[in-house]
């Protein structure tokens, strides 16, 4: 994704990832959608996950299920508004590898929360992508008027984002990502998780969840 970025390089803005006027433009272009927005990780681990991951690993799953009940009946009400009552499709992949690790497990619960709110989720395996185009970054499409291209250190943590408008490339990644996500599968088909953490943030999320559902 190197080589699509730099022959297009007038085509993007970069933003580090603490310039706070590339988080506005990513809500700009958040709020401004209309119909879907569709994001593609391909990351074995995020770092920004790390409380999840700790909770899980330590077997501390009351903690686990109280971060995730917490954050995101609060995103119903803010940032997913419009995903919790259904005014706006979400599309997520997550490309994975087998046996999956701990950290894919702790994030196996929360696809169970943000599937709640609306988000439809699914996995790819590495070995059905090896033939891309492309070595993928991170990214999220917006509509057909937007993309922001993440870019990751070593340690998972975020670097800054490319973002652009350019109808041409937001089109390519589109046709992609559909093509991904045709072939993925459900993500509840990775891993069978504990039934009484899943009862647990079922029950902590659906009863607040918009009955336009």
């Amino acid at each position: 994704m190197k080589s699509l970025i730099k022959n297009n390089e007038n085509n993007f803005v970069y933003y580090e990832d603490s310039d706070e006027l590339g988080y506005s433009e990513f809500l700009d272009m958040w709020n401004s959608s209309k119909k879907e927005i569709c994001k593609f990780e391909s990351l074995p681990f995020y770092a920004t996950d790390e409380d999840i991951y700790k909770y899980y690993t330590s077997a501390n799953y009351k903690s686990l299920v109280n971060d995730l009940v917490s954050y995101w009946n609060n995103e119903k009400n803010g940032l997913y508004k419009k995903v919790a009552s259904k005014d706006l499709n979400f599309y997520r992949l997550h490309v994975i590898e087998k046996p999956i690790n701990d950290y894919l497990i702790s994030e196996y619960y929360s696809y169970i929360a943000s599937e709640i709110i609306g988000e439809k989720i699914r996995v790819i395996e590495k070995n059905k992508i090896s033939d891309l185009k492309y070595n993928l970054y991170d990214f999220i499409l917006f509509d057909d008027f937007g993309c922001m291209i993440t870019e990751y250190d070593d340690n998972f943590m975020p670097l800054g984002d490319w973002i652009t408008h350019d109808k041409d490339i937001v089109m390519e990644l589109r046709n992609l990502f559909n093509e991904l996500y045709g072939k993925g599968q459900d993500f509840h088909t990775m891993y069978d998780g504990d039934k009484s953490i899943i009862n647990d943030i079922i029950v902590g999320i659906k009863s607040n969840v918009s009955d336009k559902r």
